[in-house]
């Protein structure tokens, strides 16, 4: 018998239920955002017209919620309301913020409801993963399991919605948003199902978590730190450019996100080598990989002309993804304790999701801009200043390796 939340007892024949329950919700939380997010930019640019800079400022403007989002699951879940419940409102909210930006044609009300849409939106992320780690029993062993579930509904969001709804029934991409909204509901229902947490004793919590932020004094986490800072530039890069990108090369808008799922088909793959990298490799040897492979995938931009390429350059994004960003969060909690650990990981989702993506989608939007000459776009430039930044972020890690055998560290 297992204990569920609140000391009541079930059996595993429930425990593979409720296990089930949970990696349907993880795959329809992320079906819902595979169908937009992937081509985001090209709705934004080009479907309505904002061009690339509108579309960065935009896109950098919503990134604002990831500061919001870890003080919100702080702060408010498990006091004034339990956190299924809580993912349940917000992903209604989500729905009805991205079904109100897609009947909007103006900059300023697109502007708005997107930002309100990612408020939600980033917020129901951390809270999926809340949920997973409050119910199932040895959570550490059976998270990876129920996640997987996740990265498979955004593969099958690619191609249900690119494939069949534009490659077969006629649809078109403006259509995105309103297929996010109805999933996004529909979720939210299915949310209202999963049995109500039971509440626990109010957590001491710091609005600036000093415990964490003697941790990011660390020389080496802080590099790692300026690192992802760094690596979540390029990545928003990667996911501005990718799905015009492809359009450019003559991919039809039913093939785009399709083609975009083979990375998360190859961060699948990852995964499962990831263990066996661990056996043999310290965790640092293992970041410096991840950033090989970021700079591999831009090598294939960079140097690539045609379809082939292309391909190669999105199956990278697997290996690099899972390698630096899965593992960076790894390498960052083994110096943390118990005290500093919620406070660590809030610092590194602000760093990264909070800054990184603000200057990322800037960034790419003013590329993508600079870079026009006419109607079209000069990608190899584009990719280039990712491409460069990738160099920069591998020997930062090189020197990481080099600073790490002069001290003991955490493995």
């Amino acid at each position: 018998m297992y204990k569920f939340p609140g000391g009541v007892r079930y059996s595993p024949l429930m425990r593979d239920h409720l296990k089930i329950r949970l990696s349907t919700l993880m795959f329809l939380h992320y079906f819902s955002a595979g169908i937009t997010l992937p081509i985001m930019s090209l709705y934004l640019s080009q479907e309505l017209g904002f061009g690339g800079t509108g579309a960065g400022i935009i896109l950098a403007v919503s990134a604002v919620s990831a500061f919001v989002a870890p003080l919100f699951g702080a702060f408010v879940t498990d006091r004034l309301i339990s956190a299924e419940r809580l993912f349940s409102l917000v992903e209604f909210g989500a729905g009805a913020f991205i079904f109100l930006m897609w009947t909007s044609e103006t900059f300023t009300a697109v502007l708005v409801f997107y930002v309100l849409y990612m408020s939600m939106l980033i917020p129901a992320m951390a809270l999926s993963n809340t949920i997973v780690f409050h119910y199932m029993p040895e959570a550490g062993n059976s998270f990876g399991g129920v996640r997987l579930w996740g990265t498979v509904g955004w593969v099958v969001a690619g191609w249900a919605f690119g494939y069949f709804w534009i490659g077969y029934a006629g649809g078109r991409v403006i259509d995105a948003p309103l297929f996010t909204a109805i999933s996004a509901g529909g979720l939210g229902l299915f949310a209202l199902t999963l049995p109500r947490g039971r509440g626990q004793e109010p957590r001491r919590t710091e609005l600036v978590p000093r415990a964490a932020l003697r941790i990011f004094r660390r020389p080496e986490v802080a590099l790692v730190a300026v690192v992802a800072l760094l690596m979540q530039v390029t990545h928003r890069v990667y996911y501005f450019g990718a799905a015009p990108y492809l359009r450019h090369l003559g991919f039809s808008d039913g093939a785009i996100l399709p083609a975009l799922s083979l990375g998360q088909v190859a961060e699948v793959l990852s995964m499962l080598v990831l263990p066996f990298l661990f056996l043999r490799f310290r965790h640092r040897t293992v970041l410096v990989m991840g950033a090989v492979m970021e700079l591999c995938r831009f090598a294939a931009f960079y140097f690539g002309t045609s379809a082939l390429p292309a391909i190669l350059g999105i199956l990278f994004h697997g290996p690099s993804y899972t390698f630096f960003f899965i593992v960076s969060v790894i390498y960052v909690n083994s110096f943390a304790d118990t005290e500093s650990r919620a406070g660590v990981q809030q610092l590194y989702i602000l760093c990264v999701e909070g800054g990184g993506a603000l200057g990322g989608s800037f960034l790419a939007g003013m590329l993508y801009d600079l870079f026009t000459r006419g109607d079209l776009v000069e990608y190899r430039y584009f990719w280039g200043v990712p491409f460069f930044m990738a160099l920069v972020s591998i020997g930062l890690l090189i020197h990481l390796n080099l600073h790490a055998r002069q001290k003991a560290e955490p493995r």
